[in-house]
């Protein structure tokens, strides 16, 4: 007998709609045990369901029809026969004779991971737990990014929980996806607003950006949103945030996720609500002045609404010059009223 748990990873290609009234694109669909991820061609992570939340909307057809939610609003189409068998046995085992052996493979990058790792702590011995930071790097630097989707899914669902729910339409995730190409370009973050009150920015594995409403609401110029979100992606790539998971779970955790794919080992708890009382770290404005600039949008907004001085102000690189309007007025409004759930119909007067 063969269940999912016996693989490494599954994959097929699928088509993805957001919504009921978006185009389809194709995607490539990776099945874990307990998570289906949903790939973009372009290797952009874009949705991650937890399999036990997913519904069959046209049992015993192929191509099959999966979603997340009820209403139908976002599916994926899947044409695979192995993939749609064992979504919807939800990881009950399945006959031998269901499943060709020659998909019974471990990547043959895992014995590289052991091998590494192995060397590594033989070298060091007893100073592994002096050099937590140095092994949690090397274990991370070996997570793909759909297993980091995975992982920061996790996170996210725990640190909203104690921060706020996350407040999402249609329209206004198009508009922050269009925010974050303009903002990011090649492989933007996923960015997402939650229902707090809290002025707050976070970022989580997987390539995840939060940024609370109260910010959408104390602020009007989409420069100073920006300049929010580009500053949390400087600290996400100046500490990876899969370190910290990973140092927040101890050596076994850590390595059960690594050699296992078992983010059950991880402390999802500990790491977040560490990332939530630790004061954030700041960021080198030169740095800052660097990342508007490649976005093409001015400093000094961002600058004025933080009180910051010196060169965000002096040096602003779209002072008194044209730029390219970031987002239309009616995407601006979609994002700032997300968390009310309305369309901008219901408030254009």
């Amino acid at each position: 007998m063969k269940k999912i748990s016996d693989f490494d990873r599954l994959e097929t290609v699928g088509t993805w709609r957001e919504s009921k009234n978006d185009p389809s694109y194709r995607v490539l669909v990776q099945l874990s045990e307990h998570f289906l991820t949903i790939i973009s061609e372009e290797d952009v992570p874009l949705t991650h369901w937890p399999l036990a939340a997913i519904n069959y909307c046209n049992p015993g057809h192929l191509p099959a029809i999966f979603t997340p939610d009820e209403q139908a609003n976002e599916s994926v189409t899947i044409a695979d026969e192995l993939i749609v068998e064992i979504i919807v046995n939800r990881l009950n085992p399945v006959p031998n004779n269901s499943i060709d052996e020659s998909t019974h493979h471990k990547p043959i990058n895992r014995k590289l991971r052991l091998a590494v790792v192995v060397g590594l702590l033989t070298t060091i011995g007893l100073g592994v737990f002096l050099l937590s930071d140095y092994i949690a790097g090397g274990l991370a630097g070996f997570v793909p990014a759909s297993q980091r989707l995975e992982v920061g899914e996790r996170a996210f669902g725990y640190f909203s929980e104690q921060v706020g729910e996350r407040c999402r339409t249609s329209a206004g995730n198009q508009a922050l996806f269009k925010l974050s190409k303009r903002l990011f370009g090649d492989k933007p973050p996923v960015i997402k607003v939650i229902n707090s009150d809290i002025q707050l920015t976070a970022h989580l594995p997987g390539n995840i950006l939060i940024i609370s409403n109260a910010y959408l609401q104390k602020h009007d110029k989409i420069s100073v949103i920006g300049g929010y979100l580009l500053q949390e992606r400087l600290r996400a790539e100046e500490f990876d945030p899969l370190v910290k998971l990973l140092r927040a779970s101890g050596i076994w955790g850590a390595f059960q996720f690594t050699f296992r794919s078992n983010p059950d080992h991880l402390d999802v708890g500990e790491y977040i609500n560490n990332y939530i009382t630790h004061n954030k770290t700041s960021v080198d404005d030169q740095r800052l002045l660097q990342a508007f600039n490649l976005a093409k949008i001015p400093s000094s907004a961002f600058a004025e609404a933080t009180g910051a001085t010196g060169t965000l102000v002096t040096k602003d690189p779209y002072f008194d010059r044209y730029y390219r309007s970031v987002l239309s007025d009616i995407e601006w409004l979609q994002i700032k009223n997300i968390c009310q759930g309305s369309s901008f119909n219901s408030f254009r007067q």
